[in-house]
C-alpha cells in the first residue's frame, strides 16, 4: 500500500470510528490528513454521512480547497484545514466534528476540566474560541480560528464544537475521543453534584497524561479501532482481502 492509498484508508477509518462512536452530525464535520512534503491533504467527500465513506470516496486537495483527485467534492468549510497547517508544520491531520457532549459544552465558552484519569489526557490540551458568527465558509472565516487555537492540540468551539489536531491521524483522533469522554464525564460529575473543587489536582492530571502518552496509549487505541473496525464495517477491508 503507497502513501496515498494509506491516507485514504486511515481518513476513511477514522469517519467510520467517529460514526460508531455517535460523534458525527450528519452530512458536517470534516477529516484530513496532509500529504508530507506538500501543501496537499486528503479529506472527506462532501456531502457524505461519515458512517458511509469508504477509501474510494476521499478527494486530495490543495489549500484552496481544489480538487486534484478524486470523484467528489470536499466539505465547503474546508478552509479551516489549511489555516491551521499553515500556522502548525508539525500537523499532520485535523478532525472537526460536532460531538454532542462536547459541543453542548461549548456553550459555556471554557476548557472542558479533567474529573478523571482519561480527562487528564486533555489537560492542558485546550484552546477556547469564543467568537462563534456562523459557518466557516472562507479563509477569512477560518483565519481566527487557527489563530485562537495557537499551539494546543484541542480548540473548544463555542456554540459550534470541537477541532483537533496531532501529527498523525491516530492523535487528532485520540484527542477527540477524549474530548469528548472528558466532556461527558464532566457534565455526569456535576449531575452529581461535584464542582471544580472535585476536579483532578493540576500535577496529578499533568502526570498522569505524560505516563500515558510515553506508554503509546494513542498509537495502541488507534490499533484496538482498527481490530474493531475489521468487525463492524467489514467493508472497509475487502480491497486488503482481495489482494491477498
Amino acid at each position: 500500500m503507497n502513501i496515498h492509498d494509506q491516507i485514504r484508508f486511515d481518513l476513511a477509518c477514522a469517519c467510520r470510528i467517529i460514526a460508531n462512536e455517535k460523534m458525527d452530525d450528519g452530512i458536517a464535520g470534516h477529516i484530513s490528513i496532509r500529504i508530507p512534503g506538500s501543501d496537499e491533504m486528503w479529506t472527506n467527500p462532501y456531502p457524505f454521512y461519515f458512517a458511509d465513506i469508504t477509501p474510494d470516496d476521499v478527494v486530495r486537495v490543495d489549500v484552496k480547497g481544489r480538487v486534484l483527485e478524486g470523484k467528489h467534492q470536499p466539505n465547503p468549510s474546508i478552509d479551516i484545514h489549511p489555516s491551521i497547517y499553515r500556522r502548525r508544520p508539525e500537523v499532520g491531520a485535523i478532525v472537526h466534528t460536532h460531538p454532542p457532549y462536547t459541543t453542548g459544552y461549548s456553550a459555556l465558552g471554557r476548557e472542558i476540566e479533567a474529573f478523571d484519569q482519561l480527562g487528564a489526557f486533555i489537560f492542558e490540551e485546550q484552546a477556547v474560541y469564543n467568537e462563534f458568527i456562523g459557518t466557516v465558509f472562507s479563509e477569512a472565516g477560518a483565519d481566527p480560528i487557527a489563530e485562537a487555537l495557537g499551539t494546543k492540540n484541542i480548540g473548544v468551539l463555542k456554540n459550534h464544537g470541537l477541532i483537533s489536531v496531532g501529527p498523525d491521524i491516530r492523535f487528532a483522533l485520540g484527542y477527540t475521543l477524549m474530548a469528548e469522554r472528558a466532556a461527558r464525564i464532566q457534565v455526569i460529575a456535576h449531575q452529581c453534584g461535584a464542582t471544580k473543587a472535585d476536579a483532578l489536582d493540576d500535577e496529578v492530571a499533568r502526570q498522569t497524561k505524560a505516563a500515558n502518552v510515553e506508554l503509546g496509549h494513542y498509537e495502541d487505541t488507534w490499533q484496538a479501532l482498527i481490530r474493531r473496525l475489521r468487525k463492524t464495517d467489514p467493508d472497509l477491508f475487502e480491497a486488503e482481502s482481495a489482494s491477498r
